[in-house]
This record gives C-alpha cells, structure tokens and sequence, in this order.
C-alpha cells in the first residue's frame, strides 16, 4: 500500500468555488452537466462532470445565482480538471469563468468524506464511470431524463441494460494499516490486482479507506469490515 495515501483523520479538505457568468452559461452548463441545472433560489444540486468517454472528471455541487450565474462547488484538489474540461467544450458561446472561495463545503475533512462515501479526486483519477461509485451515487448526481449530455451516452447505455461497473467504491474499516495491506495482498487473480486502495484516513480508533475493488475482490477483512457503496 502507498504510504503516501495516509492522511490523519482531521486532514483538511479545502474547497473551491467555479463560477460561470454569461448569457450562455447556463444552457452551456446544462449540456455538460448530467443533472438538471437549478433555478435561481432552487436548492443546490448535486452532479457530476464527465469525459465523453463516461468515466467521472470531477462532482460538482452547482447553486444558481442571480442572473445569468451559475457556481460549482468542487475540492480544490479536483479546481483544474474541473475548469479544464469545462474549457475543453467552450466553443462559440458566452460564458466566463472565475474563483471564487466555497461557502458551503459538503464535507470538511478526509475523515467526514469517507464517512460519507463520497469519491474525491482520488477515486475519479482511476478512470471510472459513475455506476462505479455505487447506486446512491447514480441516483442523485445522474439524470436519465434532462436530456443530452457530455459522456451520457454510455452511461445510459449501461442503466438501460442493467450493467454493472467491474470496479466498485468500498469503504473499509480495520483496526491498522497492517490489516488494510493484508487485505490488499490477499487480492490474486490480474483482474483484482488492478483494484485501488484511493484514501486511507488514520486516527487514535483505528483505519478507514475508501478503494475501487474489482467485484471478485473478498471484502472480508481481518479485524473490521467492508461494504459496497
């Protein structure tokens, strides 16, 4: 396991706030976002940035402001790819970018976010699509219904044919980092070796971490527990 991937139990997670301003910035979000934009005064929505190719950039929290405004609240962590695949499809319409700190976060630090289950930068840089990071995931952050899309159509593919992703977020909890290796070296065959250990927090009660397993991969662990998200 990588040592690196280690973070004490109150690790900060800082957020950024991407506003969009611009006669066209709704309607450009719109068509890049896989939920429905909210009204002015609505409640902020969750959803998710995607690669044409399905697999998750980053996912935003988006709040309409007044006008022609639109923010998303993502981990500073996931800031640039956030903003460069926004960029990536700005053709020929207004709309301009800026920072803007988060009022709000989600979530404030490594150990609430896997308390949440929530995937972060670490979990989206595997390269995954959203039904890997669980149904709860999916049903909240993906609409079927809103309409065209950046990378929906093999999302949609894969609801409308009941598929499952071969690789799924699992939170686990074990009483050392020890345990959490063994877990890891007990995974044999190619397919489960290419699983990923994504956040590991520490504190004076033991071990939790967020992984993408593949779906053979056992979630018995020694001294704790493990659960698909």
């Amino acid at each position: 396991m990588d040592a690196s991937l280690v973070k004490d139990a109150d690790s900060v997670v800082a957020w950024s706030r991407l506003v969009l301003r611009g006669p066209d910035a709704v309607t450009f979000l719109d068509g890049q976002w896989s939920q429905v934009v909210p009204n002015e005064g609505g409640a902020p929505v969750d959803g998710a940035l995607l690669h044409p190719d399905g697999t998750v950039v980053s996912a935003p929290r988006a709040e309409r402001l007044a006008g022609d405004a639109v923010a998303l609240d993502v981990p500073s962590e996931s800031a640039e790819v956030t903003e460069s695949r926004l960029r990536r499809f700005r053709l020929r319409v207004a709309v301009e970018f800026e920072w803007a700190p988060c009022p709000s976060p989600p979530y404030a630090t490594r150990a609430a976010q896997v308390d949440l289950g929530a995937p972060g930068a670490s979990e989206f840089a595997v390269g995954a699509v959203p039904q890997a990071f669980g149904e709860q995931f999916v049903s909240t952050r993906v609409s079927f219904t809103k309409g065209c899309f950046t990378g929906q159509e093999l999302v949609g593919r894969l609801d409308a044919r009941g598929g499952s992703a071969p690789f799924r977020l699992v939170r686990l909890r074990v009483p050392t980092l020890e345990a959490l290796a063994a877990w890891e070296e007990s995974w044999q065959t190619e397919a489960q070796r290419r699983s990923q250990i994504t956040t590991v927090v520490r504190s004076d009660t033991g071990v939790s971490a967020l992984a993408l397993a593949h779906r053979t991969v056992s979630l018995e662990v020694m001294g704790g527990t493990g659960e698909w998200l």
